[in-house]
């Protein structure tokens, strides 16, 4: 889906993402995967962020951790 814009289940090219949410990274604007806490009171966190991709048709979906995402999953994952 994410490569080819067509759903793999039933072909329909009617996909939805969130990749227009992820101008300011913020947690709540975007799905996350919280990867790594540090400090007293949890101070300082580390997120994953997904990339989410929807059939509007069938509801089949996908999702994708982005490059950045991985880069904080192989440094503290």
């Amino acid at each position: 889906m994410k490569q080819s814009g067509k759903c793999p289940k039933c072909n329909s090219s009617n996909i939805w993402n969130n990749s227009h949410l992820q101008v300011n990274r913020s947690v709540t604007a975007r799905r996350w995967i919280l990867v790594h806490i540090t400090g007293m009171f949890g101070l300082t966190r580390k997120y994953a962020f997904k990339d989410e991709y929807v059939c509007v048709d069938c509801g089949y979906s996908e999702t994708f951790i982005d490059e950045v995402g991985l880069e904080t999953i192989r440094e503290y994952g």
